[in-house]
């Protein structure tokens, strides 16, 4: 966007404001009056838009096949990287991920948005490639003053799921063959019985649907579900599964199923 239209699209957008239509058009005005100003929102062309599109509709592999001829005739340009990493990431490539990931935050030198989703994908990636602690880093680097509101959610949201902010200081890691177990309190509960049940039931449906997982399965053990639902934001029967990052969580007062079929299936179908 050349300087006159962004000054063009910013007097618009204080139009839009001053108008005072409804609380939230202004709001979305104001957002995206600050994401423009401060740099935290990307204005891009027609064929990144492209791109984009496909990522948004899930089509990963035609979203790669774009950005990759984009950055054959532009080996520079730090935005189809990023697009590239965020495509890999989804397709499970992690280490082509990480590889374009890094190549557009070198690129864009920390300077816009495209660093900080660099910076998430880049700490999926590295979480499904079993380094937490790289991963935090990571999502530690995509938190900054130009990063969109709604990345500052999807960030929040993620390390929560994975076990990564300080709801999880105190709880206790037992890891056995094919799942890593976390539990808010081991104490209350009979911990090795539940391990054996989980890991059998894990046999179980591994000889059903025999599938080479990326990581083991984390496994979420709250005390109670009600904290489990209010740190999750989650509604209705807890059983919280996000099988693109092979982990659930369950609570010790409604444990009565596993999503550890749910996890291998969604694997078998993407190999």
């Amino acid at each position: 966007m050349t300087t006159y239209k962004k000054a063009q699209a910013i007097e618009e957008l204080r139009k839009a404001i001053e108008l005072d239509k409804t609380s939230n058009s202004v709001r979305r005005a104001e957002n995206f009056l600050d994401g423009i100003i401060s740099g935290r929102s990307l204005v891009i062309d027609s064929v990144h838009q492209a791109i984009k599109d496909q990522l948004i509709s899930s089509s990963y592999r035609t979203g790669a096949n774009i950005a990759l001829a984009v950055i054959s005739a532009n080996p520079n340009d730090a935005l189809a990287c990023d697009q590239l990493a965020i495509a890999y990431c989804w397709l499970h490539s992690y280490d082509s991920s990480i590889y374009y990931g890094q190549k557009a935050i070198a690129l864009d030198k920390e300077q816009s948005m495209i660093s900080c989703e660099s910076h998430y994908h880049i700490g999926i990636d590295r979480f499904m490639k079993n380094d937490r602690q790289a991963a935090e880093d990571e999502f530690t680097a995509a938190m900054n003053d130009r990063t969109s509101d709604n990345l500052k959610r999807k960030l929040k949201r993620t390390r929560t799921l994975m076990g990564l902010d300080d709801h999880y200081d105190h709880w206790k890691t037992v890891e056995r063959d094919n799942i890593i177990f976390h539990f808010q309190n081991k104490r209350s509960i009979d911990a090795d019985a539940l391990i054996a049940r989980y890991e059998k039931e894990y046999a179980n449906a591994h000889s059903a649907l025999p599938v080479q997982l990326p990581k083991k399965i984390d496994l979420f053990v709250w005390e109670r579900e009600t904290l489990a639902k209010n740190a999750l934001q989650s509604e209705g029967d807890l059983g919280y599964t996000e099988s693109d990052f092979c982990l659930t969580h369950v609570a010790d007062d409604n444990n009565r199923s596993t999503q550890i079929v749910r996890i291998l299936g969604h694997w078998q179908k993407g190999q």
